[in-house]
């Protein structure tokens, strides 16, 4: 369920992990190997270490995340 769920989204975020483990760590990035159904999908890795999969994120934070998720809590006012 979690590869259909993946292969159907629009974004994934991966947030404080290395993606070392498998099959969770390219979880995140089967929706950027789909085929169909555009627009194309975008990836972000939110974590303070390089990961191995950097190279195919659309966008890589270094930073904590908590200060990330909390910026952007404040930015939704949630």
């Amino acid at each position: 369920m979690a590869n259909a769920k993946f292969l159907g989204a629009d974004l994934s975020i991966a947030i404080g992990t290395s993606l070392q483990v498998e099959p969770a760590a390219s979880l995140p990035f089967k929706s950027k190997r789909r085929k169909k159904n555009p627009p194309r999908p975008r990836a972000v890795i939110i974590n303070l270490q390089p990961t191995r999969l950097d190279g195919e994120a659309d966008l890589v934070i270094r930073a904590r995340s908590d200060d990330v998720l909390g910026r952007v809590c404040k930015a939704f006012k949630l």
